[in-house]
């Protein structure tokens, strides 16, 4: 007689279903609720006020369960289901028992696997069947519900059938039943957790680091399955549901939860050639796979090395100090190390250890050395002007305070990158200095793109003093350039992009005096007077005193004389209508200035001072170090 291989055992898949039926039971009993029951409910209230429309949304809103209480749910129960069918795994008796069945480790591991696999399932069939019941009640909309819960129910068993994989995969690797949800949790963020815990070190040994870009952060992300997952199975709904006869919505990203799917079918296939090799004698132990335990041990002292080593330097507020940051992360390392050896030993007796706790710690100091003592040359890295195609930087902090302050610019002319490479060029020759804090300081962030598409991002923090102006090559010297250059200026004002997008429709003035008290008007003074095309001259005249210098000027130093007696405390306001942009309306600050002559002359001729006096930046400062202690303009 022929003889044949068997994968799959009906009787251990139905003992699996009535010995773990609360599991299944609870799973099932919070979609119920989650889905058919709340649908009825909805049916039921929305069905008093009428409205074939509301119940389109009633149906709309199905899929929009899917990104946190689907990713969320499949998370737990994913873990749950694994450990209840592969427990036998766990202890010795139960492990020998199994294996002493006549059944080959293909069908065991396959059966257990299904069943776990039904555990969620089933459910998702039992909640389509009576949802769809329940929508016998709309009978018009039923077909648009089957739809509905035909993507609801792929959606989630992908969900499903990715976490439920990722934890039998992880099941196979341990013989303890609580390493069990310790591997499955760790795992799920161990990279998004080492990127976020490398990338904080950076941004004390390195100079300028700004943070990972892609593809780093991507490849983190995909690899951190429940915020990609929660982000992919994200329910858009359509703008318009009127007259709606298929699905109204659709998913972020369909084929992000296909390709997850896919993957927990890779690790299945994994799982089993793991567990053919598996000793039933690990059994009880916490690393189960001999060839991982090495891995286990270093992965274990790095991270602790990188976690608590990070937790201590910020205990005891001493990230300014590379020596402390060494010493603390190679001293957690090496405990670390330890650690990881007691859970493998299960004993205390871990001291013939030192070996590799010496080899994994000298593996963290070389780490911390190269990013200290900079071997790689980052900090160093300046591209050549020829090779930058744009740039994207930060404005130096400047007043007056309006709408030029804390902008961003985007140059693609040489000499504008070569003044900004200028700047950088003086933050790298002062990198090994400790600048003393002043007043006047600036974060700068820079984000070149070369010719061959690769980009540079640097992060600093830029320090200025007055006697530093007209040193060339200085910090202070190269920001007062860029603070000079009109055209520079002119970009962060948006004075070209509010033109092109809208209109202007109101205008007022804030910071006018009292002139009886001499102190500052509350109240805003509105051109409520001013005709629309009124309004169009002024905006005109405040772009011919610009054009001309009279205004807009930039100043690095905030109290320095010529800011005092250059500038006005009083701003301009316009209000744009945004006709061809997606905000209804914006605003736009600019602060007038004794020269700006006509912008002044058409304030003057249309009434503009009235109620309130010009008040200059020096009369503020003087009135607010007598009224509130201030030691600079406001």
């Amino acid at each position: 007689m022929p003889s044949a291989t068997s994968f799959f055992s009906g009787t251990l898949y139905r003992s699996n279903l009535s010995r773990f039926w609360p599991l299944w039971a609870l799973y099932a009993l919070l979609w119920v609720f989650r889905i058919p029951l709340n649908l009825l409910n909805d049916i039921l209230h929305v069905g008093q006020y009428g409205g074939s429309e509301r119940f389109v949304r009633v149906v709309a809103a199905i899929p929009g369960s899917l990104s946190l209480y689907g990713t969320a749910s499949a998370l737990v129960f994913g873990l749950f289901a694994a450990m209840a069918v592969f427990s036998f795994l766990y202890s010795s008796r139960s492990a020998c028992a199994m294996h002493a069945l006549p059944l080959r480790r293909e069908a065991l591991f396959f059966t257990s696997w299904l069943s776990g696999l039904s555990f969620l399932l089933l459910p998702h069939a039992l909640v389509v069947v009576l949802t769809l019941l329940v929508g016998l009640l709309i009978l018009p909309l039923w077909t648009m519900l089957a739809q509905t819960m035909l993507l609801w129910f792929l959606a989630q068993s992908a969900l499903c059938l990715f976490f439920f994989s990722f934890a039998a995969f992880c099941a196979m690797f341990t013989g303890h039943i609580l390493a069990l949800p310790a591997f499955y949790g760790i795992l799920n963020g161990l990279v998004a957790g080492i990127l976020y815990l490398v990338q904080n070190l950076c941004s004390e040994l390195l100079y300028g680091f700004a943070g990972f870009e892609s593809p780093v952060t991507n490849i983190a992300l995909f690899c951190t399955p429940a915020l990609e997952l929660y982000s992919s199975a994200s329910w858009t709904l359509d703008s318009s549901l009127e007259g709606v006869s298929s699905i109204p919505g659709s998913l972020e990203n369909p084929l992000m939860l296909a390709v997850y799917g896919g993957i927990g079918l890779i690790l299945t296939g994994i799982a089993l050639v793991v567990y053919r090799l598996r000793h039933v004698e690990t059994a009880g132990d916490v690393v189960s796979v001999p060839v991982v335990r090495p891995l286990f041990r270093y992965g274990m002292a790095l991270c602790v090395g990188l976690t608590l080593g990070s937790l201590t330097v910020s205990f005891f507020s001493a990230w300014g100090s590379a020596v402390s940051i060494v010493v603390s992360l190679v001293l957690w390392t090496a405990i670390g190390c330890f650690v990881a050896e007691m859970f493998l030993r299960r004993s205390f007796r871990v001291w013939k250890a030192w070996k590799d706790a010496a080899v994994i710690s000298l593996l963290m100091a070389a780490l911390c050395c190269a990013l200290t003592l900079d071997w790689i040359g980052f900090e160093t890295t300046l591209p050549d002007v020829s090779r930058v195609v744009s740039l994207t930087a930060s404005f130096p902090d400047t007043a007056p305070f309006d709408s030029a302050r804390h902008r961003t610019v985007t140059v693609t002319e040489p000499e504008e990158i070569e003044a900004y490479l200028n700047l950088h060029q003086a933050l790298i020759d002062i990198r090994d200095t400790s600048d003393p804090y002043t007043d006047y300081n600036s974060p700068l962030e820079l984000h070149y793109t070369l010719q061959d598409g690769r980009t540079i991002t640097r992060s600093y923090y830029m320090y200025f003093r007055e006697e530093d102006l007209a040193r060339e090559g200085s910090v202070t010297w190269a920001a007062q350039q860029l603070v000079g250059n009109r055209k520079l200026v002119e970009q962060i004002y948006g004075f070209d992009r509010r033109e092109a997008s809208g209109r202007v429709v109101s205008a007022y003035l804030s910071g006018l005096k009292n002139p009886e008290t001499g102190e500052p008007l509350s109240d805003l003074t509105f051109l409520s007077q001013v005709s629309p095309a009124e309004l169009a001259g002024l905006w005109e005249a405040v772009r011919a005193d610009f054009e001309e210098g009279n205004i807009g000027t930039r100043y690095l130093f905030y109290d320095s004389e010529e800011r005092l007696t250059g500038t006005y405390y009083t701003d301009l306001i316009f209000e744009f209508s945004m006709e061809t942009s997606g905000a209804s309306s914006e605003g736009f600050t600019i602060t007038l200035t004794p020269q700006a002559r006509h912008t002044l002359d058409w304030l003057e001729a249309h009434n503009a001072f009235a109620d309130g006096e010009l008040m200059t930046q020096a009369e503020y400062a003087a009135w607010a170090n007598v009224n509130n202690g201030q030691t600079y303009a406001g």
